[in-house]
């Protein structure tokens, strides 16, 4: 959160001045506490020093929904909007990473000039439930703060008075990730020391459409119905188990992800890419098979894993991605593609809670489904047992798996004793239905290539797979052969890292580390 949202309010009421926090959410519009806005003659004060008069723009009216909005006047800088998130609260959990930024009595400066303080903390989504309260939308919420300066001064029960040594903290937003959950309120009843009550921001939906509507347009926010519930679990299990996240941190839907997503490679940059850096997809007979596979997927008449075989190059990764986002059922699902870490069991969570996600949102309770992309299989083998392929995957509903793998490699485990195992699951036709994808190029297929170059139509007629000519795969191998020994080792290195399947892309820092291992020993010396 840019601290440049924090802002110092001050007021007079009969007389006497006070003040209070608020946040910048959008516009020149500040949200604040509803007790804060009381009184007349508001001025806020950014963190640059400089001051605006303020008018309040809407009131909650109500000490149970303490929220107010404040208006700075045209003269005043703009501030890009932040969401809204509603609180989950019928599981005990734990919304950690949360922020308020505010100006308590006990953080000022050498002349006495209050300075911005920064709560971290957490907010436990079941404390301060109460039994007679009937499920109200206006149940209080308790940051529990962490760090030596909660530690040095702790809040105290009852209200959050100026003379206090929070006093001044009202009005300060609680935010997490660029989402708003509520307002520090006067009264603070605090569970311990370290605790600052919130009026969650979902509360506006207890007040009268008169009041709640001009909060909800000066927020620019959608109806309070549809902000994103937190905890959020599929966000969580993401950034634990997934390699591509959107920007939500939730999967992305297959249709909105680039093809190298998916492990195609981009293409030569000598050729007319047709404004597709990756060449624009020339159909093979072999996608109406593909495309009938994943019918049955979806239909539920078949839920084996779907594993493409080919050659290296051969298309494989670019052949699935195709198919799959052009799927009028599956482009709209949700992405799965796990990093290869012994976290890959927990794909089973996150699809589970996906499909409670989307049960929850339907009317008869049925869920959409996902799809799981596995490219190169092999770099899966140490974390995926049959029973979690067979047993476990194919028994969630609406789950359509697809692998890639390259035949040498799928040959290999033939004669890999530690590895018997996989290779009888990947041999049953029970389990998994193989598609082979050739490296040569049927009559038909080359016909599709009307828009290629003559000396692309003319390798692949000869042979040549195509993925191999827009790769320049053979050019960059005979580069490779005559390149000096520096340049050879650095080539080496980053070629063993990617075929160690490590998610992350391997840095300058651990290229040069390793690098010299690779050097003839001549040229390391």
């Amino acid at each position: 959160m840019a601290t440049e949202r924090a802002v110092l309010i001050r007021y007079q009421v009969n007389g006497k001045g006070f003040v209070g926090s608020g946040l910048r959410v959008r516009d020149r519009f500040v949200l604040t506490a509803d007790h804060c806005a009381q009184g007349t003659g508001h001025q806020v004060q950014l963190l640059n020093g400089s001051r605006y008069e303020a008018t309040v723009h809407v009131r909650s009216g109500s000490a149970e929904v303490d929220l107010a909005v404040l208006a700075l006047g045209k003269d005043a800088p703009t501030m890009e909007g932040l969401g809204a998130a509603r609180v989950d609260r019928a599981v005990a959990d734990s919304i950690r990473g949360c922020q308020a930024l505010g100006f308590p009595r006990w953080r000022r400066n050498q002349e006495g000039n209050r300075i911005l303080a920064q709560v971290d903390g957490a907010v436990p989504t079941g404390e301060g439930l109460r039994p007679d309260s009937g499920g109200a939308e206006a149940e209080l919420l308790e940051l529990k703060g962490t760090g030596p300066s909660v530690r040095e001064h702790p809040t105290s029960p009852g209200e959050l008075v100026q003379g206090s040594p929070w006093g001044g903290m009202s009005g300060a937003a609680v935010v997490v990730n660029d989402l708003v959950l509520g307002v520090v309120r006067s009264h603070n009843l605090a569970a311990g020391s370290g605790s600052l009550t919130v009026t969650p921001l979902s509360a506006l939906t207890a007040l009268p459409d008169l009041i709640r509507d001009p909060f909800v347009d000066a927020l620019g926010l959608p109806d309070p119905a549809v902000w994103p519930v937190l905890p959020d679990r599929v966000a969580e299990l993401s950034r634990a188990v997934l390699r591509v996240r959107d920007a939500t941190d939730h999967p992305p839907r297959v249709m909105d992800v680039d093809a190298g997503v998916f492990g195609a490679r981009k293409a030569r940059t000598d050729l007319d890419l047709h404004g597709d850096p990756y060449y624009p997809y020339v159909t093979r007979e072999v996608d109406e098979q593909i495309r009938d596979a994943l019918d049955r997927r979806v239909d539920g008449s078949d839920m084996r894993m779907l594993l493409l075989v080919g050659e290296a190059m051969a298309g494989k990764s670019r052949t699935g991605a195709h198919t799959l986002q052009a799927h009028p059922v599956l482009q709209g699902q949700p992405l799965l593609i796990p990093r290869t870490s012994p976290a890959l069991h927990q794909v089973t969570d996150l699809i589970a809670e996906l499909i409670a996600r989307q049960r929850s949102t339907t009317t008869d309770g049925s869920a959409q489904g996902a799809v799981l992309w596995l490219d190169d299989l092999n770099e899966y083998f140490a974390w995926l047992t049959e029973d979690l392929a067979t047993t476990t995957w194919r028994a969630i509903p609406n789950l359509t798996v697809v692998a890639t793998i390259r035949r040498g490699e799928l040959a290999t485990l033939q004669g890999d004793s530690d590895m018997r195992a996989t290779w009888e699951f990947l041999n049953n036709k029970n389990q998994v239905e193989k598609i082979p994808i050739e490296s040569e190029w049927s009559t038909s297929d080359q016909a599709a290539l009307t828009d290629a170059p003559d000396w692309v139509r003319t390798a692949v007629a000869e042979g040549t797979p195509l993925g191999e000519l827009l790769g320049s795969a053979r050019e960059l191998l005979a580069k490779l052969e005559n390149a000096a020994a520096p340049m050879r080792a650095l080539v080496e290195v980053v070629v063993d890292w990617q075929r160690t399947g490590i998610p992350d892309v391997i840095t300058e820092a651990q290229a040069l580390e390793l690098w010299a291992a690779y050097l003839p020993r001549r040229d390391a010396a």
